[in-house]
């Protein structure tokens, strides 16, 4: 991380869209205390990656079974460009687990859709959700630390149904 801020992956979070409790949200940060300018490296390809799991066993010995196959997104980053009013915009495209390439414009809050709707994604800079609010060594409460900073997020916003069809 000290020597490529941009590659150093800050948190991963995974939870049920508060919107729609039949799509699954995954977030992944980046580039720890990004500035405002900050942008998407474009050499470097960030993927989330998830696989179902079945509980296998019962008691002591239940364990977490894996599927083979993986879900992967891939995001990959263009440098800087300047659109017709003459600012700096970031392209990327978001590689679905099918095959299929899903464009989009860093910093769009409207992010990007499938025609069908089925994956939702976004790119951009955002407030760091780390909260880091204790001094361990006095065991003391103190304002978060990290409230200024940010991070650049990657957010795929994808339907159950079409995790289980493979998207």
């Amino acid at each position: 991380s000290i020597g490529e801020p941009a590659a150093d992956v800050t948190d991963l979070f995974a939870f049920t869209s508060p919107q729609d409790p039949e799509r699954t949200v995954l977030a992944m940060c980046v580039f720890p205390s990004a500035g405002e300018s900050a942008i998407f490296s474009n050499v470097i390809d960030h993927s989330i990656a998830v696989r179902r799991v079945t509980v296998a066993g019962v008691g002591n010995a239940a364990k977490f079974q894996p599927a083979d196959e993986e879900i992967r997104f891939t995001f990959r980053f263009d440098v800087l460009k300047s659109d017709a009013a003459g600012h700096a915009i970031q392209q990327g495209v978001c590689m679905l687990p099918g095959g299929r390439e899903l464009s989009l414009t860093v910093n769009n809050e409207k992010g990007a859709s499938t025609p069908e709707g089925d994956v939702h994604v976004f790119a951009g800079l955002r407030s760091d959700p780390f909260y880091l609010a204790w001094i361990a060594a006095e065991l003391k409460t103190v304002p978060n630390l990290l409230q200024h900073d940010n991070v650049l997020c990657l957010v795929v916003e994808i339907g159950r149904a079409s995790c289980r069809e493979r998207v």
